[in-house]
């Protein structure tokens, strides 16, 4: 468990040196509250985007480079059908917008992970993103780490990605 832990750790901070901005954000802050719509057309909050106690909250541009790579990993890595429920993915723009986009991409990019639209940038701006991706590692209702920037190469993530979704939520 404590080896898992650092390794964990050194693959975050790897990544933030690779994409440049990374960093675990500041203390356990709570997951701010923000309102997003889902593929249905549903108003869901925050709070409610996953049940699960340690899940994954992946903020993406449609149309944008880095998206497209991370999405296409994300569904050819074939993650276990539990772990996809741990990823949540909020695209910026309407949810029509992220419809078609996901659409263009076919397969590729289908790794079962829930999608929701943040239509009027409350959760960019709750979140404080700005580029075109960005990741959320959220146990409990408070983010206990993030990255942001480009991920040239996504399967440097794989490894943080799989440590963080498959394995079993530790008690704090």
């Amino acid at each position: 468990m404590i080896r898992r832990a650092i390794v964990f750790v050194a693959a975050l901070a790897m990544m933030g040196t690779v994409a440049g901005a990374g960093a675990p954000a500041p203390g356990s802050g709570p997951l701010p509250a923000f309102t997003v719509v889902s593929s249905s057309g549903a108003a869901v909050p925050s709070a409610r985007l996953s049940g699960e106690p340690r899940w994954l909250l992946v903020w993406a541009r449609p149309g944008a480079a880095a998206t497209k790579k991370l999405l296409t990993a994300l569904a050819e890595w074939q993650l276990p059908q539990d772990s996809s429920r741990r990823i949540v993915v909020v695209f910026e723009g309407p949810a029509a917008k992220a419809a078609a986009y996901l659409a263009s991409l076919g397969d590729s990019a289908d790794s079962g992970a829930a999608w929701y639209a943040d239509e009027n940038g409350t959760a960019a701006s709750a979140l404080g993103i700005t580029g075109a991706v960005a990741l959320r590692g959220v146990r409990d209702g408070a983010i206990e780490w993030s990255l942001d920037g480009v991920l040239n190469d996504p399967a440097a993530f794989e490894s943080v990605l799989r440590a963080w979704v498959d394995a079993a939520p530790a008690a704090r």
